[in-house]
């Protein structure tokens, strides 16, 4: 079982909402990306920079939603390759215009099983396409600034979101194709809460086993706990 614990409050940004604890590199997070934050974030990876965490999600998110039905069954969303290519643009914009810091090396270089390779043809494309948008856009193309997609840097990013991949698939055992639509009953739930008042607590609690999703909202000047919604 995973817990996740959200504060209303500002962000670093100065937006007022819900902000995930011990994230201090999280925006508010909207309502219908709870389910990000929660089932495709994996537990501990915040230990290897706020980069690394988003590039595991990824790799959870593409695992979750692209290697299941969710994402066919979606046709709105667009080409996976140019909607993580976008992703990884935003890693390197985050890098390079605010001064986050690279992700490490991976310990231990993931390789995907075949059954995956269309996740890796992805993770590929995704990787380049992405670099090329960051450079293109690279402030005014200052070589300070530009990327190569074969180096280090991109390969390590790529690398964590191969990480992701891997840890979704131990986290889900068996359960994958259902989190993204359990997830999206979980942003459906917090978007009937309407936001909260400062000091409100808002604990989402997952179990993976069976994808069991459990919603707290702790209100009030005595911090009266409400009642548990299972979802």
């Amino acid at each position: 079982m995973s817990r996740h614990i959200f504060e209303w409050k500002e962000d670093r940004e100065g937006q007022t909402g819900w902000v995930l604890r011990g994230m201090p590199h999280f925006d508010v997070t909207q309502p219908r990306s709870f389910s990000h934050d929660c089932l495709e974030h994996m537990p501990g990876a915040m230990k290897y920079g706020a980069i690394a965490d988003e590039m595991i999600a990824l790799g959870a998110r593409l695992y979750l939603r692209v290697a299941t039905s969710f994402w066919a069954e979606h046709e709105d969303f667009g080409e996976p390759e140019s909607v993580w290519a976008d992703e990884f643009m935003y890693q390197l914009e985050y890098i390079f215009g605010d001064g986050t810091p690279q992700p490490p090396a991976p310990r231990k270089v993931r390789v995907l099983p075949p059954e995956l390779s269309e996740l890796e043809d992805i993770i590929a494309t995704a990787a380049s396409l992405g670099t090329a948008a960051h450079n293109d856009n690279s402030y005014g193309n200052d070589s300070e600034y530009t990327v190569d997609s074969k180096g280090e840097l991109v390969t390590n990013m790529a690398n964590w979101m191969r990480i992701g991949v891997l840890a979704a698939m131990k986290r889900y055992n068996g359960c994958n194709e259902y989190v993204c639509w359990r997830g999206e009953t979980l942003d459906k739930a917090v978007e009937k809460l309407r936001g909260g008042e400062y000091g409100d607590q808002l604990i989402v609690t997952v179990h993976e086993s069976n994808l069991e999703i459990g919603l707290v909202h702790i209100t009030g000047p005595e911090w009266s706990r409400g009642s548990v919604v299972i979802l």
